[in-house]
């Protein structure tokens, strides 16, 4: 008891330093907004926008990092690994207690609520954003979960620019543009790629690119990068030893992976959507929990490469040791014959997207971009190996797992710019962009037929906007 009036002080006085802080802080904002100007202060804010959105993409991956080094320790060396049944249903349970309990709103399809923001609500965002799909996010993907870390870093980045902006009382179209300031910082420090990321900017989120908003998008997307090579070094995501540029006679053969992309892409659309509007009968949220983390964990256990991300799988396949995604696996007997090898890979491709649908649509959260450069990979590697062994052809096979990627983001984000650039920026180099571009214009005019929406805009109409 005796403690107590000394702890009553030190919380008066401490109150009465923060509220001065504030006060000062408030007037501070006034200072700058009257003595620089708006532009000026759009400027500077676009600056610390990037500072704070590559930061909170650094601190992603390192809680990604941490989660998944903590949970590897558990599991056996043995071939088969009984863990994979059971933590991808950890880990979407408690996404989803965290997410009903604590953050009380809707996390999922993070680039679209940035797209319904940008819409419906003039660049506004929670405050929450800040931090909660960061958290929910890492634990879904820490524990094994199907998705990506993208879709939240960009909403986290962006809430970041949007808050920042609100506290200066920035007008609508400022806001707009700080929240994709953030957006373009926080991608632009996971993929090391400042270009994809202001293209991501304009071509995704619908910015309008003026003179106005150029500079304080280049602003950004260089703070992000200098600061995640700062942070985590020159190495980038994929590790990607390009060893010959195109050739000319093989353009028709980019133009076949280019149809293929296209109609996979087509699948990966239609299925995400068939899946969630399957699990969207179950009203009851812990009956959803229940069956897709058992479904997933069984996927998981007999497909180990849909564990997490799947950045590990793509590089395995880029730097030739393909065979290695069968370890831990069940089947893993049947990879030594060539043809059910090639079986394998078209199931990985065509079950990686319900994987994907049953994380997101049973609790957990992220994002379709690391499942469209995972799809996207395999594709390539697929239409690469068949047209080498069964027509003798001596195609690279990493230039086409590249350019696959690049069609598959192409056809299911309809964004062929960013898929170009991004892959291009990926190889720290241009040297593949004709393929790319071929790829990605071919696997886009091959969707647009068949889906009118991209896997972002759909979610956003269905949300009204």
């Amino acid at each position: 008891m005796l403690h107590v009036p000394i702890f009553s002080i030190f919380a008066a006085k401490l109150y009465k330093v923060l509220k001065q802080l504030l006060v000062k802080f408030v007037k501070l904002r006034r200072t700058i907004k009257q003595k620089i100007g708006i532009p000026n202060t759009v400027l500077l804010l676009s600056f610390f926008t990037g500072v704070f959105g590559a930061t909170v993409a650094i601190i992603i991956k390192n809680l990604l990092h941490f989660t998944t080094s903590i949970l590897g320790n558990a599991f056996p060396e043995a071939e088969i690994n009984y863990l994979y049944l059971a933590f991808p249903f950890i880990g979407i349970v408690l996404t989803m207690w965290y997410v009903v309990r604590l953050v009380k709103d809707n996390l999922s399809h993070g680039v679209s609520i940035v797209l319904k923001s940008m819409c419906k609500s003039k660049g506004k965002l929670r405050r929450h954003n800040i931090y909660s799909s960061m958290i929910a996010s890492t634990i879904t993907v820490g524990f094994g979960g199907s998705v990506g870390l993208e879709a939240p870093i960009v909403l986290t980045g962006a809430a970041v620019g949007s808050n920042l902006a609100q506290f200066f009382n920035l007008s609508p179209k400022n806001t707009r543009l700080m929240l994709a300031c953030g957006s373009t910082a926080a991608m632009a420090a996971i993929f090391k790629a400042p270009i994809a990321a202001i293209v991501f900017a304009v071509e995704v989120l619908m910015l309008d690119l003026t003179t106005a908003a150029i500079l304080p998008l280049l602003i950004s997307a260089a703070t992000g990068t200098l600061l995640s090579i700062f942070f985590l070094g020159e190495n980038v995501m994929l590790s990607i030893p390009l060893t010959s540029t195109y050739q000319l006679q093989n353009i028709p053969f980019y133009i076949i992976l280019g149809i293929f992309s296209g109609f996979v892409s087509v699948y990966f659309l239609r299925m995400l959507r068939f899946i969630e509007k399957w699990m969207g009968k179950f009203k009851n949220r812990y009956i959803k929990a229940l069956l897709g983390g058992l479904f997933l964990g069984g996927l998981i256990f007999v497909f180990p490469v849909f564990y997490g991300e799947g950045y590990e799988s793509v590089n395995a396949i880029i730097n030739g040791n393909a065979f290695s995604i069968f370890q831990h696996s069940p089947i893993s007997f049947i990879s030594d014959s060539h043809f059910v090898f090639l079986v394998f890979i078209a199931l990985v491709i065509l079950v990686k997207v319900i994987a994907m649908a049953l994380t997101t649509s049973s609790g957990g959260v992220g994002g379709v971009f690391a499942p469209c450069l995972f799809v996207g990979a395999f594709s390539g590697f697929f239409v690469a190996e068949i047209l080498n062994y069964y027509l003798g052809l001596d195609l690279p096979v990493i230039n086409f797992i590249l350019a696959g990627m690049a069609g598959v983001m192409a056809g299911v984000m309809q964004a062929p710019l960013t898929g170009i650039f991004l892959i291009a920026e990926l190889t720290t180099g241009y040297v593949l962009l004709v393929p790319l571009m071929i790829t990605a214009s071919v696997a886009y005019l091959t969707v647009h037929p068949f889906e009118k929406y991209s896997v972002y805009t759909k979610k956003l109409a269905e949300m009204g906007a």
